[in-house]
């Protein structure tokens, strides 16, 4: 049932003609896919946005709930890719925060 309602928002982007609109319910997308445990495709997803800024922001909510289930090197990879510096250095101090918090100093 979810992967439909995904598919429906995908379908619903499409038609969306405004740059910034498109971005901002990509991002939404991305974040609720990242909860749902649809890593890959969370990022895949945050990746398509356009709009430097608002991928930048959604790869960063992804790396942040990444570390939330505790998948530390996953969420470090995003969040070094990430290209904007603000956004980079956000989620970098997420991840390092849950290492911290996870005793997780080793990986």
């Amino acid at each position: 049932a979810q992967a439909g309602a995904f598919d429906q928002a995908y379908a619903t982007i499409e038609v969306v003609n405004h740059s910034p609109s498109r971005a901002k319910a990509l991002g939404h997308v991305a974040r609720a896919l990242a909860q749902a445990g649809a890593f890959d495709q969370a990022r895949i997803t945050a990746e398509s946005i356009n709009d430097g800024p608002s991928r930048a922001q959604a790869l960063s909510d992804v790396a942040q709930i990444l570390t939330h289930v505790g998948a530390f090197d996953k969420a470090r990879a995003i969040a070094e890719a990430i290209t904007d510096t603000h956004f980079q250095g956000q989620a970098l101090s997420i991840v390092v925060q849950s290492f911290a918090q996870a005793g997780a100093f080793n990986q």
